[in-house]
């Protein structure tokens, strides 16, 4: 079992259960039914020149637009502190070094996860249960 120190902020908690609860079979993202997922780069600009700063994830189901959290430097750092974990992501760049990655020639991968919780995509290897 994995103890959570108490440093843990609410936002990583909030975070973490939102996830758990909003999507699945009968959940708010119907899992059983078609939906659309938009992942959104976003820059410190907005341009696409611009320094990658914030991943946002939605999704789109039944005519609605359903939040599906983002992702930052500093959600990052938040989340590795919270499990007591080391940032490796930031010591190679975190977003910044993944936009200029993107800026090379590369290939999309797309990874569905089949884990029976939640998929901690960029944040942990140790769920918070």
């Amino acid at each position: 079992m994995h103890t959570v120190s108490a440093f843990v902020t609410s936002t990583v908690l909030h975070s973490l259960q939102s996830h758990i609860t909003t999507i699945g079979p009968g959940k708010k993202v119907d899992t059983n039914k078609p939906m659309r997922v938009i992942t959104q780069f976003i820059t410190d600009d907005g341009t696409e020149s611009g320094t990658l700063v914030e991943i946002k994830r939605f999704y789109e189901q039944g005519g609605k637009r359903i939040d599906g959290g983002h992702i930052s430097d500093v959600v990052t750092e938040e989340r590795k502190r919270a499990f007591n974990e080391t940032n490796y992501f930031a010591t190679v760049g975190g977003l910044a070094g993944m936009g200029r990655a993107f800026k090379k020639d590369m290939v999309l991968v797309l990874s569905i996860w089949g884990d029976t919780v939640f998929s901690m995509w960029l944040i942990s290897t140790n769920p918070i249960l």
